[in-house]
């Protein structure tokens, strides 16, 4: 089988499950490393983390070409998600970007919500969506609309920052795929099963 017929199968639950353990693996493999990427007003020093945004924006990108998603559907996604994670979020002068329980669970678990409202009727790819607006949504929500606000903070000690979705997060959004994943495995077997008799 050439790469092009292999982009061209449909992907399997099997295949999208054990993405999705990858993505959860490296993420906590990798999320000690940092790529520094600039210093802001002497004491402000952002870095990217690898294992909290690299990885999984590869992975992301993987998914939804290999899935075929409509990028409208993801772009819709991702913007739904993006306020969402920006209004249960506030940056805290002593803390910085911080989210009170259970608000910071929203971006977490919406995601798969708009998925499954998004592309119900196709019943398939709603973790890949899932995952992939809420990994996104997180970034964009949390750490990039809301590091504006806290660059303008004064300080007056080397202070990092770090852009990424926190190991947590990402542990959460990749078992809920995983568990979307296996509900539409287990609803696609019992309604063949049904129509077989």
């Amino acid at each position: 089988m050439s790469l092009n017929d292999w982009f061209k199968r449909d992907v399997s639950y099997d295949e999208t499950i054990i993405i999705f353990l990858l993505i959860i693996m490296f993420s906590f493999i990798l999320r000690a490393s940092n790529l520094y990427l600039f210093t802001y007003e002497e004491f402000w020093v952002v870095s990217i983390n690898i294992g909290g945004t690299i990885f999984p924006i590869i992975f992301s990108i993987y998914l939804a070409v290999r899935c075929k998603l409509k990028p409208i559907k993801i772009l819709i996604a991702i913007v739904i998600v993006s306020i969402i994670a920006y209004m249960a979020y506030y940056t805290k002068a002593d803390e910085g970007i911080v989210s009170p329980f259970p608000l910071y669970l929203l971006p977490i678990i919406i995601p798969f919500i708009i998925s499954y409202l998004l592309i119900r009727k196709e019943n398939r790819n709603i973790a890949s969506l899932g995952y992939i607006s809420g990994m996104f949504g997180i970034l964009l929500g949390v750490t990039l609309f809301h590091l504006p606000e806290l660059l303008n903070i004064k300080i007056k000690y080397t202070t990092d920052v770090i852009i990424g979705v926190d190991s947590d997060s990402i542990l959460i959004l990749g078992i809920l795929a995983v568990i979307t994943e296996i509900i539409l495995f287990y609803h696609k077997k019992r309604k063949s099963e049904r129509e077989e008799y």
